[in-house]
C-alpha cells in the first residue's frame, strides 16, 4: 500500500478550567508503574458528512472545544508523567492535537487491515512512542481522501463524545487506582519478557517480604499473578 500521512497542523489543547492545586500531583498505581510507558492508540472511522470540505474547520473546532472542557475533569491526561512512571505532574500542559492528511481512501485502510495500515494511520514520526515527560494524551484528527477518523480509553472517549454533544454535561472520573494498587518499594525488581507465542508480555516480579505480604492480601493483584511465590528478602 503506497500511502502516507502528512501533518497539516499541531497544537496543545489547554484545559477549559485550571486544575486545583490540591490534585496537581496524581500518584500512579502499581499497575501503572509496571506498564511500559507507551501510548495505546485507538482509531475511530467515520464517513464524511455532506459538504465535508466546508465543515472541516467546524468539526475540528467542536473536537478542540469539547476536548478542552473534558480535560478539566481528566486533568491527569493533560500533565506530564514523571519520576520513572510513579506520578503525573498535573501542570495543565495540555493534550497534543494533530490534524493529519492521509493520501488514500478510507476504504483502502479498512479493506487491507494486515498490510502497512498501522504505519499509515499512526505514522512513526508522530508522538506514539513514549509518554514519559510528555502529555499522556495525544489526539489525531485524520482526513482521508474519502472518509475520516480521530484517534485518541473507554470512559474518557465516551465522556468526550458526550461533552461534544451536550454543552452542560459534566464528567465524573475516579482517580483512585493508587488506593487499590499502591506503588511498592524501590527494592523490588521487575523483568519484562515476551510470551514465547508472541501474544503478550510476562512480568517477573521480585518483592520484598513486606510488599509480598501486602500483595497477597489484595485479590485484585493476585488475579495478575501465577504462581505467587514468597520473597526470601
Amino acid at each position: 500500500m503506497a500511502s502516507s500521512s502528512t501533518i497539516v497542523s499541531k497544537k496543545m489543547i489547554k484545559l477549559f478550567s485550571p486544575t486545583p492545586p490540591s490534585v496537581r500531583c496524581h500518584k500512579l498505581s502499581f499497575m501503572d508503574h509496571i506498564n511500559i510507558p507507551l501510548h495505546s492508540p485507538f482509531a475511530f472511522f467515520y464517513p464524511k458528512p455532506q459538504n465535508y470540505s466546508n465543515k472541516i474547520s467546524q468539526i475540528s473546532q467542536i473536537l478542540e472545544n469539547s476536548l478542552s472542557k473534558v480535560l478539566s475533569f481528566y486533568y491527569s491526561l493533560a500533565g506530564k508523567i514523571k519520576d520513572n512512571n510513579t506520578y503525573v505532574n498535573c501542570d495543565d500542559t495540555g493534550a497534543e492535537y494533530l490534524n493529519v492528511r492521509i493520501n488514500c481512501p478510507m476504504s483502502e485502510i479498512l479493506n487491507h487491515p494486515y498490510n502497512d495500515v498501522v504505519d499509515v494511520v499512526f505514522p512513526q514520526d508522530l508522538p506514539w512512542s513514549s509518554t514519559l515527560n510528555r502529555s499522556p494524551l495525544v489526539v489525531q484528527l485524520s482526513h482521508f481522501d474519502c472518509g475520516g477518523n480521530s484517534s485518541h480509553s473507554a470512559k474518557f472517549i465516551n465522556d468526550w463524545a458526550t461533552t461534544a454533544r451536550h454543552v452542560d454535561f459534566k464528567p465524573s472520573p475516579q482517580f483512585n487506582a493508587s488506593t487499590f494498587f499502591p506503588l511498592m518499594s524501590d527494592a523490588n525488581n521487575f523483568i519484562f519478557m515476551d510470551e514465547p507465542s508472541g501474544d503478550g508480555i510476562n512480568v517477573l516480579i521480585t518483592l520484598t517480604k513486606d510488599d509480598m505480604l501486602n500483595f497477597q492480601k489484595k485479590k485484585e493483584l493476585l488475579e495478575f499473578a501465577s504462581p505467587v511465590v514468597e520473597s526470601t528478602k
